[in-house]
């Protein structure tokens, strides 16, 4: 029985974090205490009268969302980086500012937008500008609408006052867009969050651009809207979604939307949280003391570490999208009809209609797309991994434990390329999978290349129970080449060895 100072403290802490999830949620999803001042007036018209008048009319008569901020009080700013210049403010209503600045015409142009709470100097926007310019000789724009430090403005006024001021960021973007010397094919607009649904509004105010990319749209008051009104593949020759955070939390729908929205929409680690995003949060609940009295520090230390830890899943779409622009690693993800048959191994053969996640999406633009594209990532930085698929075929008639027949079977591999030599694997053979055929997706750090060999060993397990292996199917990174490995009925705790053979071998 669990000692009675044990469980107050464990229990103080669960009641602790579930007050601070709550608290956090409301920030970053938008259930917000304080919501955005409301007027009866149909239409409120910018000082700036290139951006003119914006109404509640349909299709932007969704309940509660106010009528947005002027452009004065959310104050975009529009910062220009190139390889030759650390930084540049430009601005449409100011040609003075583009002309003599080092924006080049006949390079690329790469527009970067935060979301909701986010500003330019936020580390995400600056680490994937500084990868983006590494890559190539961009210009690299990235857009604050902050509010200028005006509190409660802009991106960090109440959810639903920042869900208004999309409509006015976005008009400002195509209006910059407009004014840059620069054809709109070159254009990329990469927003996170509303980020994504302004670039929508900048494109369409722009007539065209190239292309947009949206990481983890935001779905409160955007989800299964009408497409006017959010992110959609109409809005750019090109349109890639990279889908993060759709999970119900606390019976809160999450911050991204399940509405695929682009010519291809990924769907890392099934779309709905990322492995790896509650260890900091667990962490912190295994080791830091409860205090008897929450002091001011200690909520705000716990608060900070929540809401990265809620947001972890949301904002990981922005951090696979700049891993993405290095190409050591090709974050290939597949075409699939659903999650669970992409973990069960169905969907591992490209047939030419696989993809890159991320910034390399653009390659592939010439394939249609019909189905969801998953990929399975790392929990950690460098996330990027090679996608593998083990089928496992048991001996017959003697797969089966007398003994134990619901227990769970358990071996490690180790699998030799001849690049690199992947971690010791384990996979787990469930009680619910009845077939005699077990299928389980892999991931490696590195790409193995030709598969040469495996070691496969079972613990020396105490009840004695053996999974009796006959043959091991590995079908490498693509899908481009099937390896098979005979074992015929090995049920040892001794490693045994195997070398690949050709499919089409009987074992």
């Amino acid at each position: 029985m669990m000692d009675n100072k044990i469980a107050t403290q464990y229990s103080s802490k669960i009641m602790i974090a579930s007050v601070v999830i709550l608290a956090i949620i409301q920030a970053c999803a938008g259930i917000h205490p304080f919501p955005g001042t409301f007027t009866s007036t149909d239409k409120v018209c910018d000082p700036d009268p290139r951006l003119g008048c914006f109404s509640h009319q349909s299709p932007f008569d969704r309940i509660l969302v106010p009528l947005p901020q002027s452009s004065r009080k959310i104050g975009v700013l529009f910062w220009l980086y190139t390889r030759f210049c650390s930084y540049q403010s430009i601005h449409y209503s100011n040609p003075y500012s583009i002309s003599p600045s080092n924006f080049k015409g006949n390079k690329d142009t790469k527009i970067i937008v935060h979301g909701y709470l986010d500003d330019s100097s936020t580390y995400w926007m600056n680490d994937m500008k500084d990868k983006l310019l590494q890559l190539d000789d961009f210009n690299v724009i990235l857009v604050d609408w902050s509010g200028s430090q005006l509190l409660l403005a802009g991106s960090r006024a109440d959810y639903l006052l920042s869900v208004a001021n999309t409509r006015i960021v976005g008009a400002q973007i195509g209006e910059l867009i407009k004014a840059l010397p620069v054809s709109r094919e070159r254009i990329h607009i990469i927003g996170h969050s509303l980020g994504a649904h302004i670039a929508s509004y900048a494109a369409n105010r722009a007539d065209l651009v190239g292309r947009i990319t949206g990481l983890d749209p935001a779905a409160p008051l955007f989800q299964d809207m009408v497409t006017d009104i959010r992110l959609d593949k109409t809005d750019a020759l090109f349109v890639d979604v990279i889908h993060t955070d759709t999970n119900p939390f606390i019976g809160i729908d999450g911050f991204g939307t399940k509405n695929p929205s682009g010519h291809i929409d990924f769907w890392p680690n099934g779309g709905e949280s990322q492995p790896g995003c509650l260890k900091p949060l667990q962490k912190q609940l295994e080791t830091k003391k409860i205090p008897t009295k929450l002091e001011k520090r200690d909520l705000e230390e716990t608060l900070e570490l929540t809401r990265n830890v809620v947001c972890c899943d949301h904002n990981r779409a922005q951090q696979l999208f700049t891993e993405s622009i290095d190409k050591s690693c090709s974050l290939i993800a597949y075409p699939c009809n659903n999650y669970q048959d992409f973990l069960h191994g169905k969907c591992m053969k490209c047939n030419g209609k696989c993809a890159s996640m991320g910034y390399h999406a653009i390659d592939y633009s010439h394939i249609h797309f019909k189905q969801r594209l998953f990929i399975l990532t790392d929990p950690e930085k460098p996330y990027c991994a090679y996608n593998y698929a083990i089928n496992i075929a048991e001996s017959v008639g003697e797969s089966e434990d007398d003994w134990f027949p619901m227990a769970p079977k358990i071996i490690f591999l180790k699998i030799y390329g001849n690049l690199a030599i992947s971690a010791d694997i384990k996979l787990e053979r469930s009680v619910q999978i009845k077939s005699s055929d077990k299928q389980f997706i892999i991931t490696s750090k590195e790409n193995l290349g030709e598969i040469k060999r495996i070691d496969v060993w079972q613990d020396n397990n105490p009840l004695g129970i053996k999974w009796f292996i006959h043959t091991i199917n590995i079908v490498g990174n693509q899908g481009t080449k099937t390896y098979k490995f005979c074992f015929k009925n090995w049920n040892k705790t001794d490693k045994a060895t195997a070398d690949a053979l050709d499919k089409t071998v009987k074992c």
